[in-house]
């Protein structure tokens, strides 16, 4: 019976070791994941930054539907084509915060990614589809980049909010008798 205890006793020992070497490799796989996470929001975008890269990403797609129309080689047409696809994901994040005098906001580019990703597996031999597919993008990116120039420029002529100057305001215009009538009626 002592003997049976003492295995209890070894086996429980030797599972500790085990259940913290787990959770330890839990947290080392974890660990990137986090930072990563914590990285991408602490990182926030200014507005005119944003639209420099929307706009570069839309010259280097444009360049690639341009050189697609001339003949070249197959394997030097495929190793630019994965460079300015690479980039232009790069450049532009599936999701970003962008901030500008006006405040910010959280950009969901996934429309751009799920669509570079379904003209990646576009038939190579499909020109025409592949064209269309690039023109389609390029086109979007065009109007993203002009909301982004007038939002650009309306918040420079914006000037920065006081928030405590608008609660101010805002407390002057809910004291005047207009807006108190319902509580002398009340009472």
């Amino acid at each position: 019976m002592l003997r049976t205890s003492s295995n209890r006793f070894a086996h429980s020992v030797s599972s500790r070791p085990r259940r913290s070497c787990r959770a330890v490799s839990i947290v080392v796989w974890l660990l990137p994941l986090l930072l990563a996470v914590a990285a991408t929001d602490a990182r926030a975008a200014s507005l005119a930054d944003y639209r420099a890269r929307v706009h570069e990403s839309l010259i280097a797609l444009d360049t690639l539907a341009a050189s697609g129309d001339e003949a070249g080689y197959a394997d030097d047409a495929t190793e630019r084509e994965a460079r300015v696809l690479g980039e232009v994901r790069r450049n532009i994040g599936a999701h970003e915060r962008v901030e500008w005098a006006g405040g910010s906001l959280e950009a969901d580019n996934t429309w751009l990614h799920n669509a570079l990703a379904d003209y990646e597996r576009m038939d190579s031999d499909d020109t025409d589809a592949r064209s269309l597919a690039l023109r389609h993008i390029s086109e979007r990116l065009a109007a993203l980049e002009q909301h982004l120039v007038r939002a650009d420029a309306g918040s420079a002529s914006t000037p920065a909010r006081d928030k405590d100057a608008e609660k101010g305001r805002l407390a002057s215009i809910l004291r005047r008798p207009e807006y108190n009538q319902s509580e002398t009626k009340n009472e």
